[in-house]
């Protein structure tokens, strides 16, 4: 699985990551799109028959599961951006050096910022590599796998000689959004969206505009990225602990809340969710309490949902 992460200039209000309350700064690298290949490096087993012979590498097809979960990291990232030297792609954008990283399930959050989805999804080595652009100076491509890859210098050397052919050069669309102008400051700062390489196309949801014109809405937009920060925070490093043992809950209510699309039952479990994290914070209980009970209430509430229809299933059955 790779990604590209490009140099680009946001507005700071709809990001997660290494730096993303920082206000010194608007540049930031952003999400560029991602691509999963349909198969895997693995260690060919040596001969049982006693005869010496070393394992060697082979090529071998991704699982539906593994192709899933990567697909699920890649939209995991999407909402991701990260400061000049925050996080693996920000530390090899400003470096210009590559960085081959073992165990980033395993990492601090300072240093791999999405240690939560690489839980999740099973990711556990990443290699990050500056490539270099003629329009926008340099943009990080980050390479991911499921195994732990021991690092090989020979291999990095030829990857990076063949990156230096693609020349890549990211494009911006501009979005323009009509509405009444209020100033002469009003068309300032309006926010514009990467054009993804081709190859490298997804579809990317635009964030909510600041300028909404329903405050209600706003508001829940507002509580969300709250709680999304909050659940990314309290990502445990121990998971033995309390929260450490809430580990799926707190990453499959952060996943669902990153999502730029939910389908009405998931929208009802989202405002259930946010009516108890706004009780909890009301009551002042810390956010280490609230990440653990809200996960709780998740898992409670998704797995009575599930209840419910098996009932309604069977009643229609009869």
């Amino acid at each position: 699985h790779i990604d590209v992460w490009v140099p680009s200039y946001v507005d700071g209000t709809s990001s997660f990551g290494s730096g993303s309350k920082s206000q010194s700064s608007n540049f930031r690298l952003c999400f560029g799109g991602s691509a999963t290949m349909g198969v895997q490096i693995v260690n060919n087993e040596p001969n049982t028959d006693g005869t010496s012979q070393k394992p060697v590498m082979k090529r071998a097809p991704l699982t539906e599961e593994d192709k899933t979960n990567f697909s699920m990291f890649g939209t995991y990232s999407e909402k991701f951006s990260f400061d000049t030297g925050c996080g693996l792609p920000g530390r090899v954008f400003q470096s210009g050096v590559p960085a081959w990283e073992q165990f980033v399930s395993e990492a601090h959050p300072s240093l791999f910022e999405r240690r939560g989805g690489a839980v999740q999804f099973g990711v556990k080595s990443a290699l990050g590599i500056p490539v270099e652009s003629p329009n926008v100076g340099r943009v990080v491509l980050v390479m991911y796998s499921k195994h732990d890859r021991m690092q090989n210098s020979n291999l990095l050397g030829r990857l990076m000689n063949d990156l230096k052919l693609l020349n890549p050069a990211p494009r911006w669309k501009l979005v323009v959004d009509v509405g009444p102008a209020k100033g002469v400051n009003a068309g300032k700062n309006c926010p514009s969206s990467l054009h993804q390489p081709p190859a490298m196309q997804k579809a990317v949801a635009a964030p909510p505009s600041p300028s909404s014109s329903n405050p209600l809405e706003d508001v829940k937009n507002k509580k969300i990225n709250d709680l999304i920060f909050l659940l990314g925070e309290q990502i445990p490093l121990d998971m033995d602990s309390a929260l450490g043992q809430q580990i799926h809950g707190i990453m499959s209510l952060r996943l669902i809340l990153l999502r730029p699309s939910r389908t009405p039952e998931e929208e009802a479990l989202v405002t259930t969710i946010l009516v108890l994290y706004e009780s909890y914070l009301q009551a002042g209980r810390p956010s280490q309490d609230i990440a653990c009970m809200l996960a709780r209430d998740f898992c409670f509430h998704l797995q009575h949902g599930v209840q419910q229809q098996m009932m309604m299933s069977f009643s229609q059955g009869m």
